[in-house]
């Protein structure tokens, strides 16, 4: 599992439930990592944690939970910038539909 958002606890905290979400948010504060920025030409410091993660990996993933939100696409540049700037990344593959790749072939 790798968590590269550092999450805030909005819920309350009264309470059994609350008891048991301010334990979730703690161990989610322990493996998580802040991330300062999304903007496309902000320095890439925040994402150095990740590079001994994906240094050795074959395939890295990246998605995102709506395909509209635009800091989702921001945060996903300065990743693949990580790989590519930092990682010796070379190949890299994008999601689309198959007649839009296939007019673009």
């Amino acid at each position: 599992l790798l968590s590269i958002f550092h999450f805030t606890s909005l819920i309350d905290n009264s309470g059994v439930y609350g008891q048991k979400t301010g334990k979730l948010i703690s161990a989610l504060d322990d493996i998580s990592m802040p991330i300062t920025s999304t903007d496309i030409n902000a320095s890439l410091d925040d994402l150095q944690v990740l590079k001994g993660t994906l240094k050795d990996a074959r395939v890295i993933g990246l998605g995102e939970a709506t395909h509209g939100t635009s800091e989702f696409f921001a945060l996903k540049n300065r990743l693949i910038r990580l790989g590519v700037e930092e990682l010796g990344v070379r190949i890299i593959a994008f999601e689309s539909p198959f007649e839009l790749a296939k007019a673009n072939a």
